[in-house]
Protein backbone atom coordinates (compact mmCIF):
# COMPACT_ATOMS: atom_id res chain seq x y z
CA UNK A 1 0.00 0.00 0.00
CA UNK A 2 1.18 3.45 -0.69
CA UNK A 3 -0.71 4.65 2.95
CA UNK A 4 1.48 4.83 5.89
CA UNK A 5 -0.81 5.21 8.18
CA UNK A 6 -3.20 2.26 7.23
CA UNK A 7 -6.14 1.43 8.76
CA UNK A 8 -7.34 -2.05 10.80
CA UNK A 9 -10.43 -3.48 11.43
CA UNK A 10 -12.04 -6.67 12.42
CA UNK A 11 -14.46 -8.31 14.83
CA UNK A 12 -13.81 -9.70 18.11
CA UNK A 13 -15.67 -10.61 21.48
CA UNK A 14 -18.12 -7.43 22.34
CA UNK A 15 -15.24 -5.32 24.99
CA UNK A 16 -12.52 -7.05 24.16
CA UNK A 17 -8.98 -5.52 23.74
CA UNK A 18 -7.54 -5.65 20.70
CA UNK A 19 -3.43 -5.01 20.49
CA UNK A 20 -1.65 -4.70 17.63
CA UNK A 21 2.20 -5.90 17.80
CA UNK A 22 5.03 -5.91 15.30
CA UNK A 23 7.51 -8.08 16.49
CA UNK A 24 7.17 -7.44 20.55
CA UNK A 25 6.45 -3.74 19.79
CA UNK A 26 2.72 -2.77 20.27
CA UNK A 27 1.74 -0.68 17.52
CA UNK A 28 -2.00 0.28 18.31
CA UNK A 29 -4.86 -0.81 20.77
CA UNK A 30 -8.83 -0.91 20.17
CA UNK A 31 -11.82 -1.26 21.86
CA UNK A 32 -14.55 -4.34 20.20
CA UNK A 33 -17.91 -2.08 20.63
CA UNK A 34 -21.35 -3.45 21.28
CA UNK A 35 -21.51 -4.76 17.94
CA UNK A 36 -17.99 -6.60 17.89
CA UNK A 37 -16.96 -4.64 16.07
CA UNK A 38 -13.34 -2.59 16.40
CA UNK A 39 -11.18 -0.16 13.89
CA UNK A 40 -7.52 1.60 14.54
CA UNK A 41 -5.00 3.63 12.80
CA UNK A 42 -1.72 2.60 12.70
CA UNK A 43 0.39 5.57 12.95
CA UNK A 44 3.11 6.44 10.40
CA UNK A 45 4.77 3.25 9.21
CA UNK A 46 8.11 3.09 7.47
CA UNK A 47 8.24 1.92 4.04
CA UNK A 48 9.24 -1.73 3.47
CA UNK A 49 7.33 -5.22 4.49
CA UNK A 50 5.90 -5.44 7.72
CA UNK A 51 4.24 -8.77 9.89
CA UNK A 52 1.68 -7.42 12.41
CA UNK A 53 -0.24 -9.99 14.91
CA UNK A 54 -3.44 -9.22 16.15
CA UNK A 55 -4.27 -10.21 19.87
CA UNK A 56 -7.89 -10.26 21.39
CA UNK A 57 -8.07 -10.34 25.31
CA UNK A 58 -11.72 -10.82 26.57
CA UNK A 59 -12.83 -10.08 30.16
CA UNK A 60 -12.71 -13.86 31.17
CA UNK A 61 -8.71 -13.24 29.90
CA UNK A 62 -9.41 -15.61 26.77
CA UNK A 63 -6.83 -14.65 24.13
CA UNK A 64 -7.12 -15.26 20.59
CA UNK A 65 -4.17 -14.09 17.96
CA UNK A 66 -4.26 -13.61 14.05
CA UNK A 67 -1.51 -12.09 11.86
CA UNK A 68 -1.29 -9.50 8.92
CA UNK A 69 1.48 -9.09 6.74
CA UNK A 70 1.92 -5.61 4.22
CA UNK A 71 4.21 -3.76 2.34
CA UNK A 72 4.10 0.06 2.82
CA UNK A 73 5.31 1.83 -0.67
CA UNK A 74 4.95 5.51 -0.31
CA UNK A 75 7.77 6.52 -2.96
CA UNK A 76 6.74 6.96 -6.32
CA UNK A 77 9.12 5.47 -9.71
CA UNK A 78 11.36 7.41 -11.52
CA UNK A 79 9.86 10.06 -13.83
CA UNK A 80 9.12 8.70 -17.19
CA UNK A 81 11.19 9.82 -20.66
CA UNK A 82 9.72 10.73 -24.04
CA UNK A 83 12.69 9.93 -25.82
CA UNK A 84 11.12 10.40 -29.32
CA UNK A 85 7.62 11.93 -30.93
CA UNK A 86 6.77 10.32 -34.19
CA UNK A 87 4.86 12.06 -37.18
CA UNK A 88 3.49 9.90 -39.89
CA UNK A 89 1.08 12.10 -41.93
CA UNK A 90 1.55 14.61 -45.21
CA UNK A 91 4.96 14.99 -46.99
CA UNK A 92 7.25 15.69 -44.07
CA UNK A 93 7.26 12.45 -41.97
CA UNK A 94 9.58 11.30 -39.19
CA UNK A 95 10.77 12.45 -36.36
CA UNK A 96 10.22 15.64 -34.71
CA UNK A 97 12.32 17.93 -32.16
CA UNK A 98 10.86 19.49 -29.26
CA UNK A 99 9.51 22.67 -30.38
CA UNK A 100 9.29 21.96 -34.21
CA UNK A 101 6.19 21.91 -36.27
CA UNK A 102 3.94 19.58 -37.24
CA UNK A 103 0.78 18.53 -39.13
CA UNK A 104 0.34 15.53 -37.67
CA UNK A 105 -2.71 15.63 -34.73
CA UNK A 106 -2.30 12.31 -33.75
CA UNK A 107 1.70 12.09 -33.30
CA UNK A 108 2.92 9.27 -31.61
CA UNK A 109 5.12 9.14 -28.38
CA UNK A 110 7.53 6.64 -27.19
CA UNK A 111 9.62 6.71 -24.22
CA UNK A 112 11.45 4.49 -21.14
CA UNK A 113 10.01 3.60 -17.57
CA UNK A 114 9.82 1.43 -14.85
CA UNK A 115 8.45 -1.78 -15.87
CA UNK A 116 4.35 -2.40 -15.16
CA UNK A 117 4.07 1.35 -14.28
CA UNK A 118 1.07 3.04 -15.65
CA UNK A 119 2.45 6.01 -18.04
CA UNK A 120 0.10 9.42 -17.81
CA UNK A 121 0.28 11.58 -20.76
CA UNK A 122 -0.82 15.05 -20.41
CA UNK A 123 -1.18 17.96 -22.66
CA UNK A 124 -0.63 20.53 -20.68
CA UNK A 125 -2.95 19.89 -17.49
CA UNK A 126 -5.36 17.91 -19.12
CA UNK A 127 -4.61 13.85 -18.96
CA UNK A 128 -5.33 13.18 -22.43
CA UNK A 129 -4.23 9.03 -22.19
CA UNK A 130 -2.48 5.98 -20.34
CA UNK A 131 0.16 3.52 -21.27
CA UNK A 132 1.78 0.64 -19.73
CA UNK A 133 5.61 0.25 -19.60
CA UNK A 134 6.72 -3.32 -21.16
CA UNK A 135 8.65 -5.92 -19.94
CA UNK A 136 11.58 -3.88 -21.00
CA UNK A 137 10.95 -0.82 -20.48
CA UNK A 138 9.39 0.56 -22.79
CA UNK A 139 6.37 2.27 -23.81
CA UNK A 140 4.28 4.15 -26.65
CA UNK A 141 1.05 5.77 -27.02
CA UNK A 142 -0.19 7.73 -30.52
CA UNK A 143 -2.12 10.89 -28.92
CA UNK A 144 -5.76 10.94 -30.05
CA UNK A 145 -6.57 14.25 -32.14
CA UNK A 146 -5.47 17.23 -31.10
CA UNK A 147 -7.99 19.39 -31.85
CA UNK A 148 -6.61 23.15 -31.47
CA UNK A 149 -3.59 24.37 -33.97
CA UNK A 150 -0.44 25.94 -32.11
CA UNK A 151 1.36 24.84 -29.32
CA UNK A 152 0.98 21.60 -26.95
CA UNK A 153 2.97 20.96 -23.73
CA UNK A 154 2.90 17.22 -23.72
CA UNK A 155 4.60 15.60 -20.65
CA UNK A 156 4.45 12.56 -18.87
CA UNK A 157 4.07 10.97 -15.27
CA UNK A 158 4.52 7.43 -13.68
CA UNK A 159 2.29 5.74 -11.59
CA UNK A 160 3.73 2.36 -9.49
CA UNK A 161 1.22 -0.82 -8.36
CA UNK A 162 -0.03 0.96 -5.56
CA UNK A 163 -0.98 4.33 -7.19
CA UNK A 164 2.38 6.90 -6.08
CA UNK A 165 2.47 8.97 -9.54
CA UNK A 166 5.65 10.91 -10.07
CA UNK A 167 6.17 13.74 -11.14
CA UNK A 168 6.22 15.26 -14.35
CA UNK A 169 8.32 15.04 -17.11
CA UNK A 170 9.88 18.33 -19.16
CA UNK A 171 7.54 19.29 -21.72
CA UNK A 172 8.03 18.51 -24.75
CA UNK A 173 6.30 20.96 -27.02
CA UNK A 174 4.69 19.92 -30.45
CA UNK A 175 3.67 22.99 -32.49
CA UNK A 176 0.43 21.64 -34.75
CA UNK A 177 -0.24 23.28 -37.81
CA UNK A 178 -2.57 21.56 -40.23
CA UNK A 179 -3.28 24.20 -42.87
CA UNK A 180 -1.89 24.04 -46.37
CA UNK A 181 -0.71 27.37 -47.79
CA UNK A 182 -2.32 29.61 -49.72
CA UNK A 183 -1.80 29.67 -53.31
CA UNK A 184 -4.01 32.21 -54.48
CA UNK A 185 -1.39 34.22 -55.79
CA UNK A 186 1.37 32.13 -56.53
CA UNK A 187 2.02 32.21 -60.43
CA UNK A 188 3.82 29.46 -62.07
CA UNK A 189 5.13 30.05 -65.68
CA UNK A 190 6.86 28.03 -68.20
CA UNK A 191 9.04 29.38 -70.98
CA UNK A 192 9.04 28.43 -74.39
CA UNK A 193 10.38 25.05 -75.22
CA UNK A 194 13.03 26.41 -77.67
CA UNK A 195 13.56 30.75 -78.68
CA UNK A 196 10.67 30.28 -81.02
CA UNK A 197 8.80 27.32 -79.04
CA UNK A 198 8.58 25.05 -82.17
CA UNK A 199 10.97 22.02 -82.16
CA UNK A 200 12.97 21.53 -85.29
CA UNK A 201 14.84 17.83 -86.75
CA UNK A 202 18.28 19.31 -84.94
CA UNK A 203 16.23 20.00 -81.47
CA UNK A 204 14.42 16.81 -81.72
CA UNK A 205 18.08 15.06 -81.43
CA UNK A 206 19.16 16.81 -78.45
CA UNK A 207 18.48 17.54 -74.84
CA UNK A 208 16.26 20.18 -74.30
CA UNK A 209 16.37 22.59 -71.14
CA UNK A 210 12.49 23.45 -70.24
CA UNK A 211 12.19 26.32 -67.68
CA UNK A 212 10.13 28.27 -65.83
CA UNK A 213 9.08 30.21 -62.98
CA UNK A 214 7.35 30.87 -59.63
CA UNK A 215 6.60 34.51 -58.46
CA UNK A 216 4.49 35.63 -55.10
CA UNK A 217 5.08 32.43 -53.31
CA UNK A 218 3.72 32.81 -49.35
CA UNK A 219 6.59 33.19 -46.63
CA UNK A 220 5.60 30.10 -44.58
CA UNK A 221 6.44 27.69 -47.89
CA UNK A 222 9.90 25.70 -46.83
CA UNK A 223 9.97 23.22 -50.30
CA UNK A 224 9.01 23.62 -53.54
CA UNK A 225 8.71 20.67 -55.93
CA UNK A 226 7.80 20.89 -59.56
CA UNK A 227 6.86 17.86 -61.90
CA UNK A 228 6.80 17.94 -65.98
CA UNK A 229 4.92 15.27 -67.15
CA UNK A 230 5.23 14.42 -71.13
CA UNK A 231 3.58 11.85 -72.56
CA UNK A 232 2.67 10.26 -69.32
CA UNK A 233 6.08 10.51 -67.85
CA UNK A 234 7.25 12.43 -64.66
CA UNK A 235 10.28 14.77 -64.90
CA UNK A 236 11.41 16.39 -61.42
CA UNK A 237 13.12 20.09 -61.78
CA UNK A 238 15.45 21.49 -60.47
CA UNK A 239 14.81 25.02 -58.27
CA UNK A 240 16.57 27.13 -57.48
CA UNK A 241 15.15 30.64 -56.03
CA UNK A 242 12.13 31.36 -58.01
CA UNK A 243 13.34 29.61 -61.25
CA UNK A 244 13.14 25.96 -62.01
CA UNK A 245 14.41 23.90 -64.95
CA UNK A 246 14.43 20.22 -66.23
CA UNK A 247 16.13 18.20 -69.05
CA UNK A 248 14.24 16.78 -71.45
CA UNK A 249 15.23 14.53 -74.28
CA UNK A 250 13.85 16.38 -78.01
CA UNK A 251 12.38 12.87 -79.26
CA UNK A 252 10.13 12.66 -75.84
CA UNK A 253 8.74 16.07 -76.29
CA UNK A 254 8.25 14.87 -80.15
CA UNK A 255 6.67 11.46 -79.24
CA UNK A 256 3.93 13.68 -77.17
CA UNK A 257 1.11 13.43 -79.38
CA UNK A 258 -0.72 16.65 -77.44
CA UNK A 259 2.59 18.57 -77.54
CA UNK A 260 1.41 20.12 -74.17
CA UNK A 261 3.52 20.20 -71.23
CA UNK A 262 1.55 19.16 -67.83
CA UNK A 263 3.36 21.18 -64.91
CA UNK A 264 2.55 20.91 -61.27
CA UNK A 265 4.17 22.61 -58.33
CA UNK A 266 4.30 21.15 -54.78
CA UNK A 267 4.62 23.97 -52.06
CA UNK A 268 4.91 22.69 -48.77
CA UNK A 269 5.08 24.34 -45.25
CA UNK A 270 7.52 23.27 -42.21
CA UNK A 271 4.72 21.20 -41.26
CA UNK A 272 4.32 19.13 -44.31
CA UNK A 273 1.10 20.89 -45.13
CA UNK A 274 1.13 20.89 -49.21
CA UNK A 275 -0.54 22.54 -51.61
CA UNK A 276 -0.42 22.16 -55.54
CA UNK A 277 -0.21 24.85 -58.39
CA UNK A 278 -0.39 23.37 -62.25
CA UNK A 279 -0.58 24.66 -65.47
CA UNK A 280 0.09 23.89 -68.99
CA UNK A 281 2.20 25.03 -71.94
CA UNK A 282 1.64 24.15 -75.98
CA UNK A 283 4.25 23.93 -78.22
CA UNK A 284 4.82 22.72 -81.96
CA UNK A 285 6.86 20.28 -83.70
CA UNK A 286 8.45 20.64 -87.50
CA UNK A 287 11.13 18.30 -87.77
CA UNK A 288 10.78 18.23 -91.65
CA UNK A 289 13.58 19.82 -93.32
CA UNK A 290 13.13 21.71 -96.75
CA UNK A 291 15.33 21.06 -100.07
CA UNK A 292 17.93 23.30 -101.26
CA UNK A 293 17.30 21.58 -105.16
CA UNK A 294 13.44 22.43 -104.62
CA UNK A 295 13.43 25.67 -103.18
CA UNK A 296 16.26 27.70 -104.30
CA UNK A 297 16.96 28.87 -107.40
CA UNK A 298 18.19 31.86 -109.48
CA UNK A 299 21.65 31.27 -107.76
CA UNK A 300 25.05 33.95 -108.62
CA UNK A 301 27.74 34.62 -107.09
CA UNK A 302 28.50 38.63 -107.65
CA UNK A 303 31.35 40.28 -107.49
CA UNK A 304 31.16 44.14 -106.51
CA UNK A 305 35.17 45.42 -105.79
CA UNK A 306 37.40 46.70 -107.89
CA UNK A 307 37.70 47.43 -111.57
CA UNK A 308 35.96 43.75 -112.79
CA UNK A 309 32.70 43.61 -111.16
CA UNK A 310 29.72 41.16 -111.79
CA UNK A 311 29.04 37.45 -111.83
CA UNK A 312 31.98 34.91 -110.80
CA UNK A 313 32.24 32.16 -112.75
CA UNK A 314 33.43 28.60 -111.80
CA UNK A 315 36.88 28.72 -111.62
CA UNK A 316 37.43 32.37 -112.03
CA UNK A 317 39.29 34.50 -109.72
CA UNK A 318 37.80 37.24 -107.52
CA UNK A 319 39.32 40.21 -105.64
CA UNK A 320 36.19 40.63 -103.57
CA UNK A 321 36.73 39.61 -99.89
CA UNK A 322 33.14 39.73 -99.31
CA UNK A 323 31.31 37.63 -102.76
CA UNK A 324 27.54 37.96 -102.33
CA UNK A 325 25.80 35.09 -103.36
CA UNK A 326 21.50 35.87 -104.46
CA UNK A 327 18.72 33.86 -105.45
CA UNK A 328 15.17 32.59 -104.62
CA UNK A 329 13.41 31.03 -102.82
CA UNK A 330 9.50 30.15 -101.42
CA UNK A 331 9.34 32.32 -98.25
CA UNK A 332 6.59 29.80 -97.31
CA UNK A 333 9.43 27.18 -97.07
CA UNK A 334 12.20 29.27 -96.64
CA UNK A 335 13.31 31.53 -94.07
CA UNK A 336 17.02 31.48 -94.09
CA UNK A 337 19.78 31.04 -96.66
CA UNK A 338 23.29 29.77 -95.39
CA UNK A 339 26.54 30.15 -96.76
CA UNK A 340 28.98 27.52 -97.08
CA UNK A 341 32.70 27.80 -97.79
CA UNK A 342 34.02 24.17 -98.12
CA UNK A 343 31.71 22.74 -96.05
CA UNK A 344 31.85 25.37 -93.09
CA UNK A 345 28.81 27.86 -92.82
CA UNK A 346 30.06 31.06 -93.15
CA UNK A 347 27.07 33.42 -93.91
CA UNK A 348 23.21 33.63 -92.85
CA UNK A 349 20.52 35.80 -94.38
CA UNK A 350 16.83 36.01 -94.65
CA UNK A 351 14.33 35.62 -97.48
CA UNK A 352 12.15 38.46 -97.74
CA UNK A 353 8.61 38.43 -98.74
CA UNK A 354 9.13 38.67 -102.52
CA UNK A 355 11.48 35.22 -102.10
CA UNK A 356 14.93 37.07 -102.79
CA UNK A 357 17.66 37.25 -100.86
CA UNK A 358 21.64 37.90 -100.65
CA UNK A 359 24.34 36.25 -98.46
CA UNK A 360 28.09 36.57 -98.45
CA UNK A 361 30.71 35.88 -95.73
CA UNK A 362 30.73 37.12 -91.96
CA UNK A 363 33.63 37.33 -92.42
CA UNK A 364 36.48 38.14 -95.16
CA UNK A 365 38.08 35.63 -97.16
CA UNK A 366 41.41 34.24 -96.91
CA UNK A 367 43.38 32.00 -99.03
CA UNK A 368 43.27 30.93 -102.34
CA UNK A 369 40.67 28.54 -102.98
CA UNK A 370 36.72 28.00 -102.68
CA UNK A 371 33.98 26.58 -103.13
CA UNK A 372 30.41 28.03 -102.25
CA UNK A 373 27.44 26.37 -101.76
CA UNK A 374 24.24 27.75 -100.25
CA UNK A 375 21.55 25.64 -98.31
CA UNK A 376 17.81 26.48 -97.15
CA UNK A 377 16.94 26.72 -93.55
CA UNK A 378 12.62 26.97 -92.44
CA UNK A 379 11.11 29.22 -89.83
CA UNK A 380 11.21 25.98 -87.48
CA UNK A 381 15.39 26.06 -87.67
CA UNK A 382 15.29 22.58 -89.78
CA UNK A 383 18.25 22.57 -92.64
CA UNK A 384 17.86 20.86 -95.80
CA UNK A 385 20.31 17.65 -96.22
CA UNK A 386 21.46 18.85 -99.53
CA UNK A 387 23.46 21.65 -100.95
CA UNK A 388 23.34 23.46 -103.93
CA UNK A 389 25.01 26.16 -106.22
CA UNK A 390 28.53 24.97 -105.92
CA UNK A 391 31.32 27.11 -107.20
CA UNK A 392 34.79 26.47 -107.45
CA UNK A 393 36.60 30.21 -107.47
CA UNK A 394 39.74 31.72 -106.65
CA UNK A 395 40.35 35.04 -104.32
CA UNK A 396 43.62 36.91 -104.77
CA UNK A 397 43.20 39.88 -102.51
CA UNK A 398 46.60 40.90 -103.38
CA UNK A 399 47.60 44.04 -105.26
CA UNK A 400 49.65 43.67 -108.50
CA UNK A 401 52.84 45.25 -108.34
CA UNK A 402 52.63 49.07 -110.35
CA UNK A 403 53.85 49.31 -113.40
CA UNK A 404 56.95 51.17 -114.85
CA UNK A 405 57.37 53.44 -117.69
CA UNK A 406 60.92 52.68 -119.28
CA UNK A 407 60.49 54.78 -122.36
CA UNK A 408 58.70 56.48 -124.91
CA UNK A 409 59.75 56.16 -128.38
CA UNK A 410 59.10 57.68 -131.72
CA UNK A 411 58.32 56.02 -134.60
CA UNK A 412 57.95 58.22 -137.32
CA UNK A 413 61.83 57.70 -138.50
CA UNK A 414 63.13 54.56 -139.71
CA UNK A 415 64.15 53.44 -136.40
CA UNK A 416 62.73 53.89 -133.50
CA UNK A 417 64.04 56.92 -130.96
CA UNK A 418 63.75 57.51 -127.55
CA UNK A 419 62.40 61.01 -126.43
CA UNK A 420 63.25 61.90 -123.17
CA UNK A 421 61.44 62.79 -120.33
CA UNK A 422 60.32 66.62 -120.78
CA UNK A 423 61.29 65.82 -124.38
CA UNK A 424 59.88 67.08 -127.33
CA UNK A 425 58.50 65.26 -130.54
CA UNK A 426 56.92 66.11 -133.53
CA UNK A 427 54.96 62.21 -133.84
CA UNK A 428 51.47 62.67 -132.77
CA UNK A 429 51.37 58.30 -132.19
CA UNK A 430 54.14 57.89 -129.99
CA UNK A 431 55.08 54.00 -129.05
CA UNK A 432 55.03 53.67 -124.55
CA UNK A 433 57.34 50.97 -123.41
CA UNK A 434 56.93 49.63 -119.86
CA UNK A 435 57.22 46.69 -117.37
CA UNK A 436 54.85 44.30 -114.98
CA UNK A 437 53.27 41.56 -113.83
CA UNK A 438 53.35 38.79 -115.96
CA UNK A 439 49.25 38.47 -117.70
CA UNK A 440 48.28 41.79 -115.96
CA UNK A 441 46.79 44.98 -117.94
CA UNK A 442 48.04 47.85 -118.05
CA UNK A 443 45.87 51.06 -118.75
CA UNK A 444 48.12 53.72 -120.09
CA UNK A 445 46.33 57.46 -118.91
CA UNK A 446 47.19 60.93 -120.71
CA UNK A 447 46.31 63.05 -117.65
CA UNK A 448 43.30 61.14 -116.82
CA UNK A 449 42.01 60.07 -120.41
CA UNK A 450 42.99 56.73 -120.78
CA UNK A 451 44.85 56.30 -124.11
CA UNK A 452 45.58 52.75 -124.10
CA UNK A 453 45.51 49.38 -123.34
CA UNK A 454 47.92 46.21 -122.93
CA UNK A 455 48.46 43.12 -121.70
CA UNK A 456 52.03 41.93 -119.88
CA UNK A 457 53.63 39.35 -121.75
CA UNK A 458 55.27 36.70 -120.01
CA UNK A 459 58.40 38.30 -119.50
CA UNK A 460 57.07 41.27 -117.71
CA UNK A 461 56.94 43.58 -120.74
CA UNK A 462 54.51 45.75 -122.71
CA UNK A 463 53.69 48.68 -125.09
CA UNK A 464 51.16 50.92 -126.23
CA UNK A 465 50.53 52.84 -129.07
CA UNK A 466 48.77 56.31 -128.71
CA UNK A 467 46.05 57.43 -131.02
CA UNK A 468 46.88 60.72 -132.46
CA UNK A 469 47.77 63.10 -129.64
CA UNK A 470 47.77 67.34 -130.01
CA UNK A 471 50.15 70.13 -129.24
CA UNK A 472 50.98 70.17 -125.94
CA UNK A 473 52.33 69.31 -122.90
CA UNK A 474 51.15 65.19 -122.39
CA UNK A 475 52.06 63.57 -118.67
CA UNK A 476 51.67 60.02 -119.24
CA UNK A 477 50.42 57.20 -116.33
CA UNK A 478 50.16 53.66 -116.16
CA UNK A 479 48.07 51.34 -113.81
CA UNK A 480 48.01 47.88 -113.50
CA UNK A 481 44.82 45.54 -112.71
CA UNK A 482 45.38 41.41 -112.55
CA UNK A 483 43.11 38.66 -112.89
CA UNK A 484 41.11 38.80 -110.17
CA UNK A 485 40.15 42.97 -110.59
Amino acid sequence: TSDATPTFVGTATVGATVTIYEGVNVVATAIANASGHWSVELPLQADGKHSYRVEALNVANDKVEATFTLTVSTEASAVPTIDSVMDDVGAKQGQIASGEVTDDSTPTLSGTGHKGDTVNIYDGNQLIGSTTVDNNGHWSYTVPALTTEGAHQLSTTSVDAVGNESAHSPDFIVVLDTTAPDLTNVQLTVDPVTADNVLNAKEVGENITLTGTLADVPSDVTSIQVVVTINGVNYTANVVGSSWSVSVAGKELQSDASHVLQVKATLTDAAGNSQDKSTTHGYAVDAQAPSAADSLSDLKLMDDVGEKVGEIKADETTDDSKPTYTGTANPAEVAWVELLDNGRVVGKAAVDAQGHWSVEPDQALTGTDHVFTVRAVDAAGNVSADEVGGLAFKFDGVKPIAPAISSVQDNDEASFITIQKDGVTNDTTPVVNGTGAAGSTVKVYDGTQLVGTATVDASGNWSVEFNPMVDGVHQLTATSTNAAG
